[in-house]
């Protein structure tokens, strides 16, 4: 507020300082209304936002971070941090309003985001996370970031932040993560009296200017090329994945999900690593011919698509931006022939790096070119997703302050399984995400029971048929050839065989009791010829 009009103030009646602040506020927003800045979407907000039309309530493109803070956090310095990365990154002050029938951009030039606490329990943590994350965002009205600061005692506080995947993606929740410590420093060791924003880098270009830039860049020869080849490479393919489902499949997909741990012991982790080594693939190949051999063994489908992302940052000057920029590739694998592990490996290793090389189609436009058959039960192309991420921010000290970012259950799957697992040297992890309306958490451990098992086959003989790599745990294997086909019945001796086939005539008499070379014997059929069979005996003196 500037002296001229403090002096104003000061001359007026309440009642007319209280009408000169609405008219100044009103200015305010009217100024601020005006310096909005305005951009195209980029294809990937284009696609979010018209699903967010079909489904407005849905938490499925929520994205939420955890951190946990332990020691002596300074509450002021940690909101004006998140003020500040918020000014910093356009993308967080984005709001999507419809101009002359068409989604835009609406860029404000500052926003304020609060940073409410909330005392709880420690038992009540997940429970209260799991709710924020499940509130939705209004494109139209924004703000599509929130932040709250739980509270567990005066040393020990967590802080969740929800984004909608529509202004960020993963790269960019760690960015954000970042970010927010370096500026907490700078904060803190200034005393909020200088700019903290000066200890990190300016940043060269907005999403706003990336969004323009892809609709200019991605059109003519350079987008038919790239479409070309994922025409050539889908062509024909089978996008329905006939995976077995505990329950009937609902008629509209939902969002509904949860997820389970997994972790291979240490001594295949090691195995694995080496044989990527062997084989001069990546972690994320041997997991993708793993994750079809799986998959193949499940359904017996040899023609399988699998969903991935990645970054879409190929320019270096997108890498410190955080926005949508998150793309899907599809990677198709032929298993006909029953390939070894390794022939999978290498076939998946090819289309990998092909699929690179042509990275820059938007998903939504490759699924606008193919024109899959829609079913509203299925997401279109593929239906199971692999991702391989960067292992989880390790614990970070500040001065007396220790942050380790945490990885919350958000409760939904875009997918009917997402298998997301972790870039780590000494470990092979992640965890299973699966619909709940599809499957059960007894058929989902067992499917991660099933993935261990054929990891640990697969270091023990990569030459070894896919069809022939073992699934089965040794007490799976006992119950299918001990205990299922334990058929002895133990008969007392009291009565003769002819005697038992009359017993199980009165019972059953149309069940078939034999059947060879295409004919068929009721049981009824049976001991009338055995009656006659013993007459002809008893006649001939036998």
């Amino acid at each position: 507020m500037g002296s001229k009009t403090a002096n104003q103030l000061a001359g007026l009646s309440p009642a007319e300082q209280r009408e000169l602040l609405q008219r100044l506020l009103k200015e305010k927003a009217e100024k601020d209304k005006s310096q909005v800045k305005k951009a195209p979407l980029s294809f990937a907000q284009e696609r979010l936002w018209f699903l967010y039309q079909l489904e407005p309530d849905s938490a499925a493109y929520n994205l939420r971070t955890a951190v946990h803070l332990s020691g002596n956090l300074q509450i002021p310095a940690l909101t004006q941090s998140l003020q500040d990365v918020v000014q910093r990154h356009e993308a967080l002050r984005t709001r999507f309003v419809v101009v002359q029938d068409q989604p835009m951009q609406h860029i404000a030039p500052s926003l304020s985001i609060p940073l409410p606490i909330v005392d709880v329990d420690e038992a009540d943590v997940e429970g209260f996370a799991e709710v924020e994350v499940q509130r939705p965002f209004s494109l139209s009205d924004g703000p599509l970031i929130r932040a709250k600061l739980l509270r567990v005692s005066p040393t020990d506080h967590i802080l969740l932040i929800t984004m909608h995947h529509i202004i960020s993606d993963g790269w960019s929740i760690g960015l954000l993560i970042r970010e927010l410590t370096q500026l907490y420093e700078a904060n803190v060791s200034s005393g909020g009296r200088q700019f903290p924003q000066r200890e990190l880098p300016q940043i060269p270009v907005q999403y706003a200017e990336f969004a323009a830039w892809q609709r200019q860049w991605l059109q003519g020869d350079v987008l038919e090329k790239q479409m070309q080849y994922w025409q050539q490479k889908l062509a024909n393919s089978q996008t329905v994945l006939d995976l077995p489902t505990d329950f009937p499949r609902p008629p509209r997909q939902t969002d509904a999900g949860t997820r389970l741990p997994f972790q291979a012991d240490a001594g295949t982790a090691a195995a694995l690593h080496t044989l990527c080594q062997a084989e001069g693939v990546t972690m994320f190949m041997l997991l993708l011919a793993a994750f079809n051999a799986l998959l193949y063994r499940y359904t017996q489908q040899t023609d399988l698509l699998i969903g991935t992302p990645v970054a879409g940052r190929q320019r270096r000057q997108l890498e410190g931006v955080i926005g949508l920029f998150v793309n899907t590739l599809v990677l198709r694998t032929n298993l006909s022939g029953n390939p070894t592990f390794r022939e999978l490996l290498q076939q998946v290793s090819q289309t990998a790096k092909e699929a690179y090389d042509h990275q820059d189609i938007p998903f939504e436009r490759l699924v606008e070119t193919l024109q899959p058959v829609r079913d509203p039960s299925r997401s279109p192309l593929f239906q199971v997703m692999l991702v391989l991420q960067n292992a989880p921010m390790d614990a970070l000290q500040l001065a007396d302050l220790q942050l380790t970012q945490l990885r919350p259950n958000k409760g939904t799957s875009q997918f009917d399984m997402t298998l997301m697992m972790w870039d780590d040297d000494e470990a092979v992890r992640g965890y299973l995400e699966y619909r709940t309306d599809l499957f059960t958490a007894e058929t989902m451990t067992r499917f991660l029971v099933h993935f261990g098992e054929l990891l640990t086959s697969i270091v023990a003989n990569p030459d070894a048929p896919i069809a022939q790599l073992t699934l089965l745990t040794e007490a799976e294997s006992r119950q299918m050839t001990q205990t299922w086909n334990d058929t002895a019945v133990s008969y007392p001796h009291t009565l003769c065989i002819h005697q038992y086939i009359s017993q199980q005539a009165a019972k059953t008499p149309n069940h078939v009791a034999l059947d060879f070379a295409g004919e068929q014997v009721t049981y009824q059929e049976l001991d009338q010829r055995s009656n006659q069979l013993a007459h002809c005996l008893i006649a001939a003196g036998v």
